[in-house]
């Protein structure tokens, strides 16, 4: 007896099928196959019989770049597949700002000129204030003619940027005048600068330590230290114009402190500042500040890391959206490590520590590359300026090692991202010949993660293509030299080894020396 549907005939009694029938628009095969055999479609009304491990899960992606058959790829942000890569960051020759040993110099990004602003003081023109105007175009420096703007002794500058008035706010201590907190406003057009007349906002011996600017208020936060840093003060300021003015402060480690540094989180809205409590063992430590009209309310004070630190700096990834600071650990030889905070309301809870340089590691500043979402270093180690690339991933930082920028052990190390030429922008003094410097650093990228991993190129394609991407369960057979019954893990240049990478990411286990079944 047999089935008929529409007056053809499928299916005999024996269950075998006579030929190749269409069936509401469907062509189905001629046999049923062999055992263990399934039925499948290519989606455009033909259906055959295949072996279910010849099934591979897979996804469809458009290429962003070349993917060769059986590399690791990973999934970016706007959905494009990409392989696995990493560059080494480079570095330019240094440009000279001042051959008049300038000290403990401070760098801000004008973003409305789009020119970078050092102030420091310079020794050999009696410790006057100066500021200079940087234009960075390529791995190349312009510098405007220096600005002379005190006629006294001034010590420990710290300069911001205000995006809402346009205006460099630069604060130092005016030695000349009883040691007390002052600040000016400048004003930056091409390479030339203008600054503004003096205000008084510490009426104190003022340790200057370092300023944010506050995007969510368009209020600017100076973080200093009074009488020999016997406390800390966060104290806002209003720009209007070429005028700044005060409101009062708000006082914390009232037990003392020693080193410190700062960072604004734009997801939170709040200034974290970061001393070394020389009245809790040194331990390094935080305090969250948000601003409430023209006075800063403070949390808690939070220990970050329980040893001896020093040399602190601190910026944020704005991608992440985590606070990162670096230090010298002092209870590990001094070596050069990292750690990442994440805010909510007034505290602040961190990941693990992560070292970078081991070796004593000095002087650091810090940066966040908004291109590429990555967290640059610049710090002295062995009287050798070197910059580490990190890259954040939920409470970790990963490194992809250190380069290094100069050889003439640079002190007071400062650094930006110029958001325009997408590069970072590091000043310091050449202690061989004490002129002030700056370079020019392009970062590498490091486009792993220990999450964006999502499979391997099931065939060759160029930019642009859709891909079709092998997914956990598969078995890629694009691979060589393997060890079957071996776990391997991608590394982040892209290749395969026995070894967990940094990230750490598993990529399966080989079934042959050229198939890997995908585990992720």
């Amino acid at each position: 007896m047999a089935i008929r549907i529409s007056g053809t005939t499928v299916i005999d009694d024996s269950r075998n099928f006579t030929n190749i029938q269409e069936i509401n628009g469907l062509e189905y095969p001629s046999t049923d196959g062999s055992a263990g055999q399934v039925l499948t479609t290519d989606g455009a009304g033909s259906l055959s019989l295949q072996n279910p491990d010849s099934i591979s899960p897979s996804i469809e992606a458009v290429a962003s770049g070349t993917l060769p058959d059986g590399s690791p790829v990973v999934v970016n942000s706007d959905g494009t597949v990409s392989v696995i890569e990493e560059s080494e960051s480079s570095s330019s020759a240094p440009e000279i700002y001042s051959s008049g040993f300038p000290i403990n110099a401070s760098m801000a990004f004008d973003s409305n000129e789009n020119k970078i602003v050092i102030g420091y003081k310079e020794a050999n023109n009696s410790n006057r204030g100066t500021v200079i105007v940087g234009d960075v175009v390529g791995e190349s420096i312009t510098f405007g003619s220096p600005v002379t703007f005190t006629s006294g002794a001034v010590d420990l500058f710290s300069l911001t940027f205000d995006s809402n008035e346009n205006k460099v706010v630069i604060f130092y201590r005016d030695e000349n005048n009883s040691n007390f907190g002052t600040a000016r406003v400048a004003t930056v057009s091409g390479t030339s600068i203008t600054v503004g007349s003096p205000v008084v906002f510490e009426s104190n011996t003022t340790e200057v330590q370092s300023s944010q600017f506050d995007v969510s208020t368009n209020k600017v936060i100076v973080y200093y230290g009074i009488n020999n840093r016997s406390n800390a003060i966060l104290k806002v300021a209003t720009v209007s114009g070429s005028s700044i003015s005060f409101g009062s402060g708000t006082s914390f480690a009232n037990s003392g402190f020693d080193d410190s540094a700062s960072t604004f989180d734009s997801n939170t809205n709040s200034i974290i500042a970061i001393y070394r409590d020389s009245g809790n063992s040194n331990f390094g430590t935080c305090v969250i500040g948000t601003i409430n009209g023209t006075s800063v309310s403070i949390g808690s004070p939070i220990v970050f890391v329980s040893v001896d630190v020093t040399d602190l700096a601190a910026t944020f990834d704005s991608n992440e959206n985590k606070v990162v600071i670096t230090y010298n650990d002092g209870a590990n030889s001094g070596y050069g490590t990292a750690i990442v905070g994440d805010v909510t309301g007034n505290s602040i809870t961190f990941g693990n520590p992560t070292v970078f340089n081991t070796s004593s590691s000095n002087d650091m500043s810090a940066a966040f590359d908004t291109n590429l979402n990555t967290i640059g270093i610049f710090f002295r180690s062995s009287s050798t300026g070197l910059f580490s690339l990190g890259k954040v991933s939920g409470d970790s930082i990963n490194f992809l090692g250190s380069i290094t920028f100069t050889d003439s052990n640079p002190f007071t190390n400062s650094t930006i991202f110029d958001n325009n030429n997408l590069t970072f922008v590091n000043s310091y003094r050449d202690s061989i010949t004490d002129f002030g410097e700056a370079v020019v650093l392009q970062s590498g990228n490091i486009n792993i993660t220990s999450e964006n991993f999502i499979g391997f190129s099931n065939a060759s394609y160029s930019d642009g293509q859709t891909a079709t991407v092998q997914i956990i369960g598969s078995i890629d057979d694009a691979q060589s030299g393997l060890t079957a019954g071996q776990s391997y893990f991608v590394q982040s240049d892209g290749t395969l080894t026995e070894s967990p990478g940094d990230p750490e990411v598993f990529a399966g286990t080989a079934m042959s020396d050229t198939d890997l079944l995908i585990k992720l």
